[in-house]
């Protein structure tokens, strides 16, 4: 890795507040806030920085809520800040990109794009992996990054493909912006705050991390627990980085923070699964120094006091009505439906719990309105979501090369990826992509593109069809605004009769403006699928462990606590994972559950079930014990997750 951390520190002074799970970092945080405006600090030169977009609507709740005044302060996640710092046209001409980040499904025609290397795919994804981690970790400032031809080589390729593109992925935003503003001092300047905090700092990457230092010019304070450290909204998070900041800063005053207001039982956990992902990353290392270790004693805990409940159901269904009374109980007792969070392995789950708890009237927010979107995108009829947000997308800006390289792939088995390849190259040398296409397009219309101007005619073709059919969209796109402009946009994607809204795209669009223009819309679209919220309402949060960091509940519930789920599939099949790789799983998964754990501050209950129908449990990638017939049907027998044994004590361990 390059050795940065010299850069880590400008001139500002440093406080680090650390402490476990609810032991009152946020909340010194919003005090720490007051205190820097109450001595004379301009809130708006103030800068606030969240591990997600849901800690930071509920940090500017509370800063609000705190001192009127406070409400100037600009609360966001780095990765908002980085991309409106690529946003400026300084940052456009040192990069040649839109500040804009590649939704998930145009991944997708990146990765088939990257096929032309004729390596397998499991080698390209390995690859584009550890690019992605060095990206985070900011290891391509080190000239020895990169050692092999073939990682070389294939990491050109993929810069020269993003450029095409002109666009970004998550991994490399906050990692760019780094580069930008360390290589301008003027731009840095103009970025910069005089106070700027960062919440859960061990949930940020390496990059984003430095981002945050980067542009703190007076003072830098950091609220971290470097025990738990989790993928919640940033690729490879960086717990190391608050070591590496204590040794930047010569002047940092550490605050411990000890007092937690969580149960006994709920801290108990917390610590036993901590535990357990630390023992697995032991054994790892230990395998690596060809050592064995024995089980951690730290599992080996009694059964954990009343304060956690721990549910066993039969069937889903049953489990699903657990949850449902849970909620009803809470409720009754005083408490808001915002109080209360469950957490769900899947959506399946999430709709299943939804149904419930809107039969009586509760309402709910599901992360799912929010999150990205997904789809197979070579079936149009897996991928209409992502085709009606492509077509927005180029209402706003026709130009819009990575947009415009999704619509022509559309549908397509190979997403025409054998045309692109001849084409993506031209684009790379300043040519756009928009007026390629233009030009191949006329071509096949009037019959005048010569034989060997393009190989694949057949993709031409498809092309060109899809180029007629994104005109005749445009043009009936042309004036309107808000939700009738989204819902024509709709209606002109029809696959198999659908006309409908998108549920994901009616969700991302909630609260857009009447007047809103294409432009707006569109904005408004990316903006929340690349920073996705729940909404801000009075709702029981429906949310996968990864989505709970920040939020405002006091009680939860964890449904689908099964292995197969928690940890998944994957961790049981050799087959698919080597016992190295399994013990990394079971990591990820410990730490994914410890931020939804401590929202427990009134109470948590883990719930699972025992026997699903073998045909869901195979669906569903359930690790079954055995299967059995029960009143004439199949039925398979599924055991509680690893994670309720590791907290009840048991030693866990892999082979």
């Amino acid at each position: 890795m390059a050795d940065t951390t010299s850069s880590l520190a400008g001139g500002a002074r440093a406080l680090l507040l650390r402490g476990a799970e609810k032991t009152g970092k946020t909340e010194r945080l919003v005090q720490r806030t007051a205190e820097l405006v109450a001595h004379g600090a301009d809130p708006v030169d103030i800068l606030v920085l969240a591990a997600t977009p849901d800690a930071a609507r509920v940090l500017r709740h509370r800063l609000a809520k705190t001192e009127e005044s406070l409400a100037a302060v600009e609360v966001t996640v780095p990765r908002a800040f980085a991309l409106d710092v690529l946003a400026t046209p300084e940052a456009q001409a040192f990069t040649g990109r839109k500040a804009r980040m590649l939704a998930r499904y145009e991944e997708s025609f990146l990765m088939e794009d990257m096929k032309v290397t004729g390596m397998r795919p499991g080698r390209i994804n390995g690859l584009v992996h550890f690019f992605y981690r060095g990206w985070t970790e900011l290891s391509d400032g080190d000239d020895d990054w990169l050692i092999f031809a073939e990682e070389r080589e294939t990491h050109e390729l993929l810069r020269r493909l993003l450029a095409a593109y002109g666009a970004f992925l998550e991994p490399e935003i906050s990692n760019t912006a780094v580069r930008f503003l360390a290589a301008d001092e003027d731009a840095r300047a103009k970025a910069s705050r005089r106070h700027v905090l960062v919440d859960d700092y061990q949930h940020l990457s390496r990059a984003s991390q430095h981002l945050a230092n980067l542009v703190a010019a007076d003072t830098l304070t950091v609220a971290a627990n470097p025990a738990s450290a989790s993928e919640v909204y940033e690729s490879y998070p960086y717990p190391a980085g608050v070591d590496e900041l204590m040794e930047a800063y010569d002047g940092l005053v550490v605050e411990e923070l000890e007092a937690s207001a969580l149960p006994a039982g709920t801290v108990a956990a917390l610590e036993r699964l901590g535990a357990l992902s630390i023992q697995m990353a032991a054994e790892n290392k230990a395998v690596e120094n060809g050592k064995v270790l024995a089980p951690s004693p730290a599992n080996a805990a009694p059964v954990p006091p009343d304060e956690l409940a721990i549910v066993a159901c039969k069937t889903p269904a049953a489990e699903c009505e657990r949850v449902g009374l849970w909620a009803e109980a809470a409720l009754e007792a005083g408490a808001r439906p915002a109080d209360l969070a469950i957490v769900v392995p899947n959506r399946t789950w999430e709709r299943n719990i939804a149904r419930r708890l809107t039969a009586v009237d509760i309402p709910v927010r599901k992360s799912t309105e929010t999150s990205n979107i997904g789809g197979d995108v070579r079936y149009r009829d897996l991928c209409r979501a992502a085709q009606v947000a492509t077509l927005i997308m180029l209402a706003a800006d026709p130009a819009d090369a990575a947009a415009l390289r999704a619509w022509c792939g559309f549908g397509d088995y190979l997403t025409c990826r054998a045309l692109f390849s001849e084409l993506l190259p031209t684009c790379q040398d300043g040519v756009p992509l928009a007026s390629l296409l233009a030009q191949v397009h006329e071509g096949a219309q009037n019959g005048t593109l010569a034989s060997d101007d393009i190989t694949y005619r057949g993709d031409v073709e498809k092309m060109s069809a899809r180029l007629t059919n994104l005109a005749e969209a445009l043009a009936s796109l042309q004036g309107l605004t808000g939700k009738t402009l989204i819902q024509q946009a709709a209606a002109a994607v029809e696959v198999e009769g659908a006309t409908d809204v998108p549920a994901i795209i009616a969700g991302l669009a909630r609260e857009l403006p009447a007047d809103a223009d294409a432009d707006a819309v569109a904005a408004t679209l990316w903006s929340e699928l690349t920073c996705p919220a729940l909404a801000d309402t009075d709702g029981v949060a429906l949310v996968t462990a990864d989505r709970t960091v920040g939020l405002e509940a006091t009680q939860v519930a964890a449904s689908g606590l099964v292995n197969g789920f928690a940890p998944v599939h994957a961790f049981f099949d050799r087959t698919k994972s080597s016992p190295e790789k399994a013990r990394t799983l079971l990591s990820r998964c410990a730490e994914s559950y410890r931020p939804a754990l401590a929202l427990g501050e009134n109470g948590a209950t883990l719930l699972s079930f025992s026997t699903v129908r073998a045909t869901d449990a195979e669906r569903l990638g359930l690790s079954v014990s055995r299967f059995f017939i029960e009143n004439g049907t199949r039925q398979a027998r599924v055991a509680r997750s690893l994670l309720i044994d590791c907290i009840e004590g048991e030693a866990i361990t892999v082979e």
